[in-house]
């Protein structure tokens, strides 16, 4: 919660938007092992990529990798200033009982003991979770690839610590199967009713075939999407947050220049878009 504070008053800060209206999430543990969910990130009611894509003209994966240093690095800084970060930590809990004394039902990132989380169980790890009276209400969920990854960061982290690398090994094994059963089970479900399902989020007459060629070849590909995301968040936590930022920065480029040949050279439209997204997820995870 401490560095979802951060996080919301940086983002705000480089926008120069109230961090109140700003809505963003760190998740993990509270370390280097860290990380931003970016694809959640909200500014008012726009995505925080759309809004960066539409209104800002800066180097904008430069600008999330800055702001998520800063996040991650400004307890070394405020250490290393005043020797210790209780006004933080003291803002943090005033906020949770706030929202257990006056029964807020406020949606806050605390550590939440995990059960039958997307095969996650008895493990702390801060996630969205609704806190009222009784304390945690309800655990929110985020996406599979990136709940798989941050459950499996954990405990591989905790695994690598004790020198144990034969569980180690035996917990990527399983983040690879888990993420291909779900991704498998995510496609076929949402392209059997892949129809309704667009005309619910409001897709028009006139936006309805590209949103459905595009989503269907994103789904044929959400397996290589799921396991991306959970091993990118494994290779964070183990000790290599650099190569993990690096997986993700080679795979925009890799994407930009497939969304280019795609479209423009081979003029294969909307569906070039979403195969380039895919093939450059691929790419970088073999």
């Amino acid at each position: 919660m401490l560095d979802t504070a951060r996080l919301k008053y940086l983002i705000g800060k480089e926008l120069n938007v109230d961090s109140r209206n700003i809505h963003a999430s760190m998740c993990g543990e509270h370390d280097d092992s860290e990380f931003p969910v970016w694809s959640k990130a909200v500014v008012g009611d726009v995505f925080f990529k759309e809004y960066l894509k539409d209104y800002s003209k800066d180097n904008n994966e430069t600008k999330l990798i800055k702001i998520f240093k800063d996040v991650r690095d400004s307890a070394y800084k405020i250490i290393e200033k005043k020797g210790e970060t209780s006004y933080g930590i003291g803002l943090s809990l005033t906020k949770i009982s706030k929202a257990i004394l006056k029964n807020q039902n406020s949606i806050l990132p605390v550590s939440s003991l995990l059960k039958n989380y997307y095969g996650i169980n008895d493990l702390y790890l801060s996630v969205p979770a609704i806190v009222h009276r009784q304390g945690i209400r309800q655990v929110m969920k985020v996406g599979f690839g990136t709940l798989i990854g941050i459950g499996a960061a954990a405990v591989s982290s905790i695994r690598l610590g004790q020198k144990d690398y034969d569980a180690t090994k035996y917990i990527l094994y399983n983040v690879v199967i888990l993420n291909i059963i779900t991704g498998l089970l995510v496609t076929v479900t949402s392209l059997i009713f892949l129809k309704p399902i667009l005309l619910f989020f409001g897709a028009s007459a006139n936006s309805f075939s590209y949103a459905y060629d595009f989503i269907s070849i994103i789904l044929l590909g959400n397996i290589i999407t799921n396991t991306y995301l959970g091993l990118n968040s494994i290779l964070r936590s183990t000790g290599h947050p650099s190569k993990a930022m690096n997986a993700t920065i080679i795979t925009i480029l890799i994407n930009l220049v497939l969304n280019y040949i795609f479209i423009f050279y081979f003029k294969l439209g909307i569906r070039g878009s979403a195969c380039a997204t895919v093939i450059s997820q691929f790419i970088v995870l073999i």
